[in-house]
């Protein structure tokens, strides 16, 4: 039996929100957004303390859910929130092992800016947009490079432009050129596009 009494939505996350929102680091609009997607995750992985198996709490933060809930409130400024929620996972479910080390995984992975999820194959890595713009910069080289969104826009030689988008269930990458130079823009660009595709895609 799990000496574990704080339930994790109604005492650890939602609280540590509503803190965040007096200080005015997140809006209440954002607020309930985040506690939505708490509340669904709940549901699905069933580690509420009182009628469900808080160890199952591992099982959601090894997951794709938790990875797009920290890029949602890493895009609002409030990736601390989240950290601040993991070290609260890691004190109060201390007694279970599977729990804490699945908060510390997490824990290490968002703090070296890249995402990961866990899947029945196995880990996938996932480039997110810093990471994309250095691999892209390695391997263009590009005269100029832009982020806009969730895209990024690199220039390289030959007046060539290359794109590309990160979506939640595809990456869409996109190689402009003026029509009479193609051929001698894109020589040897398709090898190093297939690079950057595979390090991009989730596999």
């Amino acid at each position: 039996m799990s000496s574990v009494k704080l339930d994790f939505l109604r005492q650890i996350a939602n609280p540590l929100i509503d803190e965040y929102v007096r200080n005015g680091v997140i809006t209440a609009r954002d607020a309930v957004e985040v506690k939505k997607r708490f509340f669904h995750a709940e549901g699905k992985y069933g580690f509420n303390t009182y009628i469900g198996d808080p160890s199952k709490l591992s099982l959601f933060l090894n997951s794709r859910d938790f990875d797009e809930l920290a890029e949602y409130l890493k895009s609002l400024g409030a990736l601390q929130l989240i950290l601040d929620i993991l070290s609260r996972i890691e004190e109060v479910y201390r007694d279970l092992v599977e729990v804490v080390d699945a908060a510390r995984k997490a824990r290490d992975r968002l703090s070296a800016g890249q995402l990961t999820t866990v899947g029945s194959e196995g880990v996938a890595k996932c480039l997110d947009l810093e990471s994309l713009s250095s691999l892209i910069r390695e391997k263009l080289n590009p005269s100029e490079l832009l982020v806009e969104g969730n895209t990024v826009k690199a220039l390289i030689g030959g007046g060539v432009e290359f794109s590309v988008s990160l979506h939640k269930q595809h990456v869409k990458i996109v190689i402009k050129a003026k029509k009479g130079d193609v051929g001698r823009a894109i020589k040897g660009l398709f090898e190093k596009v297939g690079e950057i595709a595979e390090k991009t895609l989730c596999i």
